[in-house]
Formats: structure tokens, C-alpha cells, sequence
């Protein structure tokens, strides 16, 4: 009777307390996402884990869940993030982009450079007013992201990928560069892992403040 159930037997298997999954091949590997977008309707909540190392930018899998199955992710990724602080200590902050050479350098030294100018040409109080405006432009857009649309104007995803990976349980595993996310749909006869996400460990915080404010939680 086992011969005949021997292509059956998974490669891997996930187990976390009581969850045993069964991993397809075609997940193993998972993906490696270095951001997310998180969507919502009263049904369902989406996230679209994103690849943006390399142009152009990628969708690496999508994940459905109910929102419930959700808040408990938020909940769960909450509490790995506290563990991870009392084990690693603060997440570091990524670093800045570094300004090309010739460029005004920070916004700071602009200002100072552009008020040692001569006074009478005007030339300080002009580049300082630049560099108002810039900030000005720079806060708004803050405040206001541009429209969903435009974001995945500028995204690739084929037709497997928009489909979407269904989960409705997920696990959570850290090291101290990286978490790892196992989202697995729990059904009769057996509990499968729909998708395997990888990200780095700084990114992590961002992906919760995106599930919060999705998910309206406090």
C-alpha cells in the first residue's frame, strides 16, 4: 500500500506546533521579497510581496487571506518583531542613498552653500527658496502616496502570480538577517504551503505598519 502512495510523499514538510504542511516542489525555494503592497475588501485581504531589486520591479507571489486570517498575521508578526528586538536588539535602519558627485549634497549643506553666496545677486536667497519648495513637495507627496494605479503601472506579474496563493494559516520564522513566512491553506485531507516568502529582517517593521493601516488596527 505504500508503494502505491510513494509519489505522493512531499519533498518537505513544515511543522510548527500543531500545523503539519505539505511544500510542492514548485514552493521550496520561495521567493525573496524586499517590500509589500497591501489591499483589502470586506472579504478578503491581499498582499503582493514585491521584488524590487532589479528593473523592472516584480510581483514574487500574491497572497489571499480572510481578514481575520490576516489581523492574526499582523498580531503574529507583532510579537516575532518583539522577540526578535529582545534577542538581536533594534532593527538597524537601512541605509541612505549616497548623493551622485556634483550634487548639492544634503539638503542642509544646499541651504548652507546657497546662503554664502553674494547677497546682492540674490543668488542665496533664490537656491534657499528652491530648497523650500523641494520640501515642501517632498512632505506632500509623503502625506499623499500616489494613486494605487500608478504603483502597479510600474509593476510585472504574469497571469500565475495574479491569480494568488489562498491561505488561511500562517507561520513565522526569523534569523537575525531575515524572516521567513510560510503561508499554508489548511484544509481535508491534508495542509498545503501556498506560498514561501523571504525578507529582510529591516523590512520587516514596514510590512506590519502596511498590514495596520490596511487592517485599521491600533
Amino acid at each position: 500500500m505504500d508503494g502505491e502512495h510513494e509519489d505522493e510523499k512531499p519533498l518537505e514538510r513544515v511543522q510548527s506546533a500543531s500545523i503539519t504542511a505539505r511544500v510542492p516542489d514548485a514552493v521550496a525555494a520561495g521567493v525573496f521579497a524586499t517590500g509589500a503592497i497591501v489591499l483589502q475588501s470586506p472579504t478578503e485581504v491581499m498582499v503582493d510581496f514585491v521584488q524590487g531589486v532589479a528593473n523592472p520591479r516584480r510581483i514574487g507571489v500574491r497572497v489571499v487571506m480572510p481578514p481575520a486570517v490576516a489581523t492574526q498575521f499582523a498580531e503574529a508578526l507583532r510579537v516575532n518583531l518583539g522577540i526578535y528586538e529582545a534577542t538581536f536588539g533594534r532593527q538597524p535602519k537601512e541605509p541612505e542613498p549616497v548623493p551622485p558627485p556634483g550634487s548639492a549634497g544634503t539638503p542642509r549643506e544646499a541651504s548652507e552653500a546657497s546662503t554664502a553666496g553674494p547677497r546682492g545677486e540674490g543668488g542665496g536667497a533664490a537656491a534657499a527658496e528652491a530648497d523650500r519648495n523641494e520640501a515642501s513637495r517632498s512632505a506632500s507627496s509623503a502625506a499623499h502616496p500616489p494613486p494605487i494605479a500608478d504603483a502597479y503601472d510600474q509593476l510585472k506579474a504574469t497571469d500565475d502570480v495574479l491569480g494568488g496563493a489562498y491561505a488561511n494559516t500562517v507561520t513565522i520564522s526569523h534569523t537575525g538577517s531575515e524572516f521567513h513566512f510560510d503561508f499554508i491553506n489548511r484544509c481535508f485531507p491534508r495542509s498545503i504551503v501556498n506560498a514561501r516568502v523571504y525578507m529582510a529582517a529591516p523590512r520587516a517593521p514596514a510590512l506590519l505598519e502596511s498590514l495596520k493601516r490596511s487592517l485599521r488596527l491600533g
